[in-house]
């Protein structure tokens, strides 16, 4: 049996299954949604009476159990290693402390994926969270009385659930989209093989807080009007206020949209590779919004469709009621931490508090030291029975010092070889640093763009110049930003205002105004950033 823990922003999500073979059995669960966005009552209080509700309605039965973590804590990235036959925990071991690098109270693992049969280098996803972040995470579910097994970044549970549905097709490539109300987990999966992952800030509560925002009501409001906004496709209507949250609504979702699209020009740049996204499957609360699959489809130019993830599972048996499975797709990481609970994983990348993880190999490597000491004492008594027998033959001993002689030249020859691979490294990961620079540059300022956003203005669009291609980036980097503003003047009130602040910002940005298009109800505007 397995249990999987998905604690979201808004609402506790709790699966637990039993695998039989290639058969999937939902055993129990729950659902409940612990944040209404009234703004009363403390957040913790709430997620631990929302946890015990669920776990106290299965009394014993639950197990052991994985839970997911995503949001600003976690940091998901892709490197690349040299595919050697020998040496390569050496490497994934460097290549680990160069991303983890100075990046404070972390704790730091990483997963070999599998490449391409005969790549030169195989993918490396290398995960970092927060100390604070894991260890408060791993203490609220023991307060809740979980027994935790591990805790694994959100966007492994969704491949783990993907890897098992008839959706996962050999020969195509698929993202999937989970977009919960403040963080969207993203993952490419490449003929059956996870090519990509990344989580990013971002969810159906933007939705939410901008309706509320333009309508100036409380947040609470700005999610129910959401909710009873309707299909995001239809036409205007001759409700005034309807068509307003409608719009609002299509801002929002545009900005959704657009880290969704953006993701493959992305995971293009980290992978180095084409990855030909056929088509898109969304999971999570985010994604419900009416419309929204027809909308994204508009934008990237491809199928959008919601994902079920339990196709072929075993539910009816369960005693959960009927409405449970009623949007399945809110469930799908929920499910894959199950899966991942139940059986070996097919990623695994631990965020386990360091204490845990030694706890947890130690228990490993004890079972594997005692087996290999019985091996040692059996050799060892080989060994010795065999030089008694050998003692009065020189010629013997000889021999043995010939070959101890052999294997000390063969060893020097593989030094020599390793420290001719760790130059060859140490060259590629400056190239990385350099073709990674410029990446850095547009998030900073992707980032001083929303810090000093003034109500009334939406980011559409960053762009990196140059985009692509041989080129070597200036020291000076530019970011393209576009977006629409609410009835401004032409170089005056809150467009020269954004300006100004962006100016201001800390980062040290020049900035420059490239467009400016008059519409009926808003604005488009273009900004070059350059880093001083």
């Amino acid at each position: 049996m397995g249990l999987g823990i998905d604690i979201g922003a808004s609402s506790i999500k709790v699966l637990e299954i039993e695998r039989k073979g290639d058969s999937v059995r939902v055993i129990g669960g729950g659902r409940v949604r612990w944040q209404d966005y009234s703004g009363q009552g403390d957040d913790r209080a709430a997620q631990q009476r929302a946890l015990m509700t669920i776990l106290s309605h299965a009394g014993e039965k639950y197990g052991t159990a994985y839970a997911g973590a995503t949001g600003r804590d976690v940091n998901l990235r892709f490197t690349q290693v040299p595919n050697v036959p020998s040496g390569l925990s050496n490497l994934i071991a460097f290549e680990v402390q160069q991303v983890k690098g100075k990046t404070g109270a972390v704790y730091c693992d990483s997963a070999l994926l599998s490449g391409e049969p005969g790549a030169a280098e195989l993918p490396l996803l290398v995960g970092l969270i927060r100390t604070e972040y894991a260890d408060a995470r791993v203490n609220f579910l023991q307060q809740c009385r979980a027994v935790v097994k591990d805790v694994v970044p959100n966007a492994l549970a969704l491949y783990e659930v993907f890897l098992q549905s008839p959706e996962c097709k050999a020969g195509e490539t698929v993202l999937l989209a989970d977009i919960g109300a403040e963080n969207i987990d993203i993952i490419i999966v490449e003929d059956r093989r996870l090519s990509f992952a990344r989580n990013i800030g971002g969810g159906g509560k933007t939705c939410s807080e901008a309706i509320a925002s333009m309508l100036k009501v409380p947040l609470a409001e700005g999610e129910k009007s959401k909710l009873e906004a309707g299909d995001l496709s239809r036409k205007r209507e001759a409700d005034e206020r309807a068509d307003q949250i409608r719009q609002f609504l299509l801002n929002s979702a545009g900005q959704i949209a657009t880290l969704v699209s953006g993701s493959i020009s992305f995971a293009r740049t980290q992978t180095k590779r084409a990855l030909p996204v056929s088509r898109v499957l969304l999971s999570g609360g985010g994604a419900r919004l009416a419309g929204f699959d027809r909308f994204l489809s508009d934008i990237v130019k491809l199928p959008v469709s919601n994902f079920d993830p339990f196709t072929g599972w075993e539910i009816e048996s369960s005693s959960l009621p009927p409405g449970f499975f009623a949007a399945p797709s809110d469930l799908a990481v929920a499910a894959g931490l199950a899966l991942m609970a139940s059986g070996k994983p097919a990623t695994t990348l631990s965020f386990l508090p360091q204490q845990m993880r030694d706890a947890r190999d130690f228990k490993k490597r004890g079972a594997v030291a005692i087996a290999g000491a019985a091996l040692l004492l059996l050799a060892a008594l080989v060994q010795t029975g065999g030089a008694f027998g050998a003692k009065s033959e020189a010629s013997g001993r000889l021999d043995k010092v010939k070959a101890a002689k052999a294997d000390l030249d063969a060893n020097s020859a593989r030094c020599a070889d390793l420290l001719e691979e760790r130059d060859k490294l140490r060259r590629k990961v400056d190239l990385l640093c350099r073709e990674t620079e410029a990446g850095g540059f547009m998030l900073r300022a992707l980032q001083a763009a929303r810090e000093t956003k003034l109500e009334g203005l939406w980011i559409s669009e960053a762009q990196l110049l140059p985009e692509q291609g041989e080129e070597k980036l200036a020291r000076g980097y530019k970011v393209i930003l576009r977006g629409l503003i609410e009835d401004p003047q032409e170089g005056k009130g809150s467009l020269e205002d954004y300006r100004a602040a962006l100016q201001k910002h800390p980062l040290g940005l020049a900035v420059r105004s490239l467009k400016f298009e008059k519409q009926p109800s808003s604005s488009l505007f273009e900004f070059e950033l350059e880093l001083q």
